[in-house]
C-alpha cells in the first residue's frame, strides 16, 4: 500500500471550484437505531495524502460499530482515494453515498450525497456497493500536479499518463468492476464532470445487484443440473439453487456453507435432506 501511495504522490484528480476551502476528509461513527446493523462511519470531506493513514488511526483508536462507510466528497488526491479503496476492501465494508441527518432519536442517512474523482474510486473499494435514488457517483479525467518550477518534456507528460491510466484500470478490475468506467471518466474534462446512469452503474458492476442471478446449466455426473448463484454472497444462508431432476421428479437443492458443521449441504424445498454424497 505504501508503495502504491508513493507513485501517486504528485497525481491528483481535478475536482470541481469551490468558494470555499473544503476541509480534510473527517471519520465519525452514527447509528440509526440500537442494532450494530444501523451503524455507519461517516467519511465526509477531501481525500489529502493524510487520508488512509488518518483512516487506519481512526479504526484503530475508535470503537467504530457497523460494516459500512458513508462516503460524501468532492474528491481530493487520487493515490490516497486508491489506497483508501483498498483499505475499505480489505476490512470487507459495505460502501453508501450520502450524508447524515440527525433527528430527535438517532439520525438517519440521506442519500443526497455526492462522491466525485478520487472519492468515486475510494467506493469502489466496497465489498457491497449502494447508491441511492438521490447520490451522484461522478469520474472525470486526472490532471497532474506539477510543480511550476519545472519543464516537462511531452513524452515525460505521456509516460506518467500511460502509467496511472495502467495503474487505475489495474485497480478497477481488482475491485471487480467492469474496466470500461475508465474510459468513461477520460473522455470527461477535468472541468466537467460524467455521472453514470442507474443502467450503466449496473450493468458495469459498479452498483451491488441483490438477489439471486440468472440461472445457468453446467455438467453433474451424466446429466446437467441448472443453478443460481447469490449475486453477492452476503445477507444470505444461501449461496447458491441448483435445480435438477432424479428418478422423474424434480427437485430444489439450496446450498448453505452453514450446515457443514452439521455434515448437511443442502436442503430441498420439498422437505427431503439431501447429502452431498447423496448428490
Amino acid at each position: 500500500m505504501k508503495v502504491m501511495l508513493s507513485t501517486f504522490l504528485l497525481v491528483s484528480i481535478f475536482t470541481m471550484q469551490s468558494a470555499h476551502a473544503r476541509q480534510a476528509m473527517k471519520f465519525s461513527n452514527k447509528c440509526a437505531g440500537n442494532a450494530i446493523e444501523s451503524c455507519f462511519i461517516l467519511a465526509d470531506g477531501e481525500i489529502t495524502s493524510t487520508t488512509p493513514a488518518d483512516f487506519i488511526d481512526y479504526l484503530e483508536t475508535k470503537d467504530a460499530e457497523g460494516g459500512q462507510i458513508l462516503l460524501n466528497s468532492r474528491g481530493g488526491n487520487l493515490g490516497a482515494g486508491l489506497a483508501l479503496g483498498r483499505i475499505i476492501r480489505e476490512h470487507g465494508y459495505h460502501t453508501h453515498i450520502g450524508v447524515w441527518r440527525e433527528n430527535d432519536h438517532f439520525g438517519e442517512m440521506d442519500s443526497a450525497g455526492v462522491c466525485e474523482s478520487a472519492c468515486a474510486y475510494a467506493f469502489l473499494g466496497g465489498i457491497v456497493r449502494r447508491i441511492g435514488s438521490s447520490a451522484k457517483l461522478g469520474f472525470h479525467q486526472v490532471s497532474l500536479a506539477r510543480p511550476a518550477s519545472h519543464d516537462f518534456s511531452f513524452d515525460q507528460t505521456m509516460q506518467d499518463t500511460q502509467r496511472i491510466s495502467s495503474q487505475l484500470v489495474s485497480y478497477v478490475t481488482e475491485m471487480g468492476v467492469d474496466a470500461r468506467i475508465f474510459a468513461v471518466g477520460a473522455m470527461t474534462s477535468p472541468d466537467d464532470m460524467a455521472y453514470p446512469s442507474r443502467e450503466d452503474l449496473d450493468n458495469l458492476g459498479i452498483i451491488t445487484r441483490d438477489g439471486f442471478g440468472n440461472f445457468f446449466l453446467e455438467p453433474h455426473s451424466n446429466g446437467i443440473v441448472a443453478a443460481s448463484r447469490h449475486e453477492t454472497g452476503q445477507g444470505s444462508m444461501v449461496e447458491q439453487i441448483t435445480s435438477f431432476c432424479r428418478n422423474q421428479r424434480a427437485h430444489i437443492l439450496l446450498y448453505a456453507p452453514e450446515f457443514y458443521a452439521d455434515g448437511l449441504s443442502g436442503l430441498t424445498l420439498g422437505g427431503r435432506v439431501f447429502f452431498q454424497d447423496q448428490f
